[in-house]
Formats: C-alpha cells, structure tokens, sequence
C-alpha cells in the first residue's frame, strides 16, 4: 500500500514461530552401537570414547552423531579452511613469532 491504514486490524497479527528446537546437547537414547542394545552411549561409549565415538555406523555416520554429549562434539566448529604457509610478508604484524 502507499501509506499506512487508519484503521487498526480487527485481530493481533500471528505470533513468530521459531522453524525449529534449539538443539539439546544430548545422547540419543535409542542409539545402539551395530544394534546391540548392550552398546549405548552412556555405557559402552563411554568407557573408550576416543576410538569409539570414531566408530562408523552402517549408514556411515559417526558415532559422535548419535552420543553428541558423550563424545563431546554439541559445540564442535570447523574451521573455514586450514591455515596456510606463505613466503610473502602480511600486511598487519602478529603478536606470535615467525615459524623459520
């Protein structure tokens, strides 16, 4: 419209509904390590979770996937791109030492 009603609307307009949950930082609780119910997250995950959350599953996913909390990967970031070496001076110096 080219300028504002002078009328108020008869209802409140709909309220703002998130897309989705935020995520819980959570083990699945039906997740079992190649189906063996004796292999959940909080058990036997969590006695070896360095070579266990590291596992693949038969669809290919981690296990990390599934036991988030027990493995420690709900905030995991990724970085952009590994860092790289150069030759070149940078334009701004850093607080670290040069690698020689």
């Amino acid at each position: 419209t080219s300028s504002p009603s002078t009328i108020p609307s008869p209802e409140p307009s709909a309220s703002f509904i998130p897309s989705s949950a935020p995520t819980r930082c959570v083990d699945e609780e039906n997740f079992y390590v190649g189906g063996k119910p004796s292999r959940t997250c909080k058990g036997w995950v969590f006695q070896k979770p360095v070579t266990r959350c590291q596992l693949k599953t038969p669809s290919g996913a981690e296990v990390s996937s599934f036991c988030r909390l027990t493995c420690n990967t709900c905030y995991k970031i990724f970085p952009s791109a590994p860092p790289s070496e150069s030759s070149l001076p940078s334009d701004t110096p850093t607080n670290l030492p040069s690698v020689v």
